[in-house]
């Protein structure tokens, strides 16, 4: 009781119950398949039984025991057996199904989850924890839905109606069968305390591996240029060394945990035999009871471990569903559709004018970027944003794109042609097209890529966003064009012309409003200079957005704001002139 009282105390009891709860309720979608699964174990328990019986009776017709038809007991005992074998396989496909289906759905439902959940919260987590979270995680809850109360119901049934025979036949049998119960029953509390240990242990080390793999190879090129692959090398093998000690140790705990159960069983084993060869020598019972009791208590025992066997299980299950409830739980977007940006969108309006009013913006672990910020955009206007690196620019796209919502002030979005004024959240993020720092290509051909932001663009039209970011020439070199396949992180392309492909496929939304990051940092100047021209020609009335630290690109902008000091400033000519200069 003192046990029990500690563990409700320090929350582990509390955690684990909700880890089940959650368990349960996901199961609750399945609930015939699962009674499905139950049914057909419980006539697989039924044919087991009936074939011990059965076997019995053949043993004790042959050595003349018992009277009755030899041919009618063998067919009988040869359908029970094809009747499991049948069974098993009905039970195995059912498991299956509802299994990869329960897999398949914690998935999505993590993969939505992440998506949908706010930016701050989600970059908490390595991608590397995500990846073993939404896979070798929910692989395990996924199993245990149909692993854990099914089997206990099935388990216990085979329990329950395996003593009830032995005990019609032979009660002392029936309790010498059962006495690894007690011994089995008085370890499982201390099991399952050592059991959740070992486990977040062990899943643990497997996320911060898997971090180790992801970000080592997502950074190849880095890792070589740099001259540290026999330093990333070394950190592999430490981290594998700690891997090897927490798995050794869990190795070691399961190796001492199941020699004393199966010693125990051994025993008792040893004791049910040769009690059944005494009361078979005393003549007390026939050869096929005797047959028959050996086989019903290698059933109740293994039923009896599998009941047992329940414990570990449970807690791997809870464990893993903690981990994937983490994700699960994380606070989501409000990003229900506006009725406002659906028809901004459906009218083509250009006319937006863009106003962050004395805005106040600090990360969730980190100190104040923004304070009393304020900055105006009109239709049609290329605005810059200019500042040291880590003033706050990417943020203040964060803020615009409704990543990351400010903690004071208000920045709306107005439509003067539809006449509507939008606050700016996640909503109304499809009135933006983005083109972000760093490399954004996926896996893929260039044209799919493009076709991310419009799916039923023709041809035409991706050579028409293509020629405007001075990307069309190089591409057309390629050896199928625009079809060309690029590998992850657009591997085959140089920076800058990853960069225009990322200009295309920003151009190519129909968006009102064009954000770039940084986005011609690894041109040379004269190619800058002719897809400005371009873009401008190629926007029309919409208004772009641009962060960046080469003064080239000033030139073109109808207003620059400097941030400096938490706050925004509206550069005029002169400061835009030094400013300039200075860079």
């Amino acid at each position: 009781m003192n046990k029990l009282i500690r563990k409700i105390k320090d929350g582990t009891l509390t955690q684990v119950i909700k880890e089940l709860k959650w368990i349960i309720q996901l199961g609750k979608k399945y609930v015939w398949a699962i009674v499905w699964y139950v049914l057909l174990g419980m006539l697989g328990i039924g044919v087991t039984l009936c074939s011990s019986v059965i076997s019995k009776n053949i043993i004790d017709i042959v050595t003349g025991q018992q009277e009755g038809l030899i041919m009618f007991a063998a067919v009988t005992y040869i359908a029970l057996q094809l009747a499991k074998i049948v069974l098993n396989a009905i039970t195995g496909n059912v498991s299956a199904r509802v299994q990869l289906k329960v897999n398949q759905q914690i998935r999505a439902d993590i993969f939505g989850k992440i998506m949908h959940a706010c930016w701050e919260p989600v970059m908490k987590f390595h991608s590397g924890d995500l990846l073993a979270r939404s896979g070798r995680d929910a692989d395990t809850v996924a199993s245990s839905v149909l692993g854990w109360a099914p089997t206990f119901a099935v388990s216990f049934v085979q329990f329950v109606g395996t003593f009830v025979l032995i005990l019609y036949y032979d009660a002392t049998l029936a309790l010498i069968a059962l006495a690894s119960a007690p011994i089995t029953l008085l370890t499982s509390g201390f099991l399952m305390k050592k059991m959740r240990k070992h486990n977040q242990k062990m899943r643990i080390i497997g996320s911060e591996l898997m971090s180790f793999h992801s970000e080592s190879f997502n950074n190849v090129q880095a890792i070589k240029s740099f001259g540290v692959v026999d330093a990333y090398c070394k950190k592999l093998n430490e981290i594998q060394i700690k891997q090897k000690d927490v798995t050794l140790e869990y190795n070691k705990f399961s190796i001492l945990t199941s020699s004393f159960l199966g010693t125990v069983a051994v025993i008792v084993t040893a004791i049910t035999y040769f009690f059944c060869v005494f009361r078979l020598w005393k003549g007390h019972i026939t050869y096929g009871e005797m047959t028959m009791f050996l086989h019903l208590a290698g059933v109740l025992s293994s039923a009896f471990s599998s009941l047992v066997g329940l414990v570990p299980t449970t807690i791997t299950a809870a464990t893993a569903a903690g981990r994937v409830m983490a994700l699960t739980e994380l606070p989501a977007e409000n990003s229900e559709p506006l009725d406002e940006v659906e028809e901004t969108l459906k009218s083509g309006s250009r006319a937006i004018h863009l106003k962050a009013e004395n805005i106040e913006f600090s990360y969730i672990e980190g100190n104040t970027v923004l304070k009393q910020a304020d900055m105006e955009t009109e239709p049609g206007q290329i605005v810059a944003l200019v500042g040291e690196s880590g003033c706050g620019k990417t943020t203040m796209l964060r803020i615009l794109l409704g990543i990351v919502e400010v903690q004071k002030g208000k920045v709306s979005i107005r439509d003067e042609k539809n006449n509507t004024v939008m606050p700016v959240s996640p909503s109304t993020r499809r009135l933006f097209s983005y083109v972000p720092q760093g490399n954004t290509l996926f896996s893929g051909t260039i044209a799919e890529n493009l076709r991310i932001m419009k799916p039923d663009a023709t041809d035409s039209e991706l050579e028409e966003v293509l020629s405007a970011a001075c990307a069309l020439n190089f591409v057309k070199e390629l050896p199928q064009g625009m079809y060309t396949h690029i590998g992850e992180r657009g591997n085959g392309l140089s920076e800058g012309q990853v960069q225009r492909i990322s200009i295309a496929r920003a151009l190519l939304s129909n968006a009102p409003i064009l954000l770039f990051d940084e986005a011609t940092s690894a041109l040379d100047v004269k190619t800058e200079k002719q897809l400005l021209r371009n873009i401008s020609k190629f926007r029309g009335e919409r208004t772009c957005i641009v962060t960046t630290h080469r003064p080239s690109v000033l030139v073109a902008c109808d207003r620059v704001y400097k941030i400096s000091d938490e706050s925004l400033k509206l550069l005029n000519e002169n400061e835009i002139k030094e400013f300039i200069m200075e860079s």
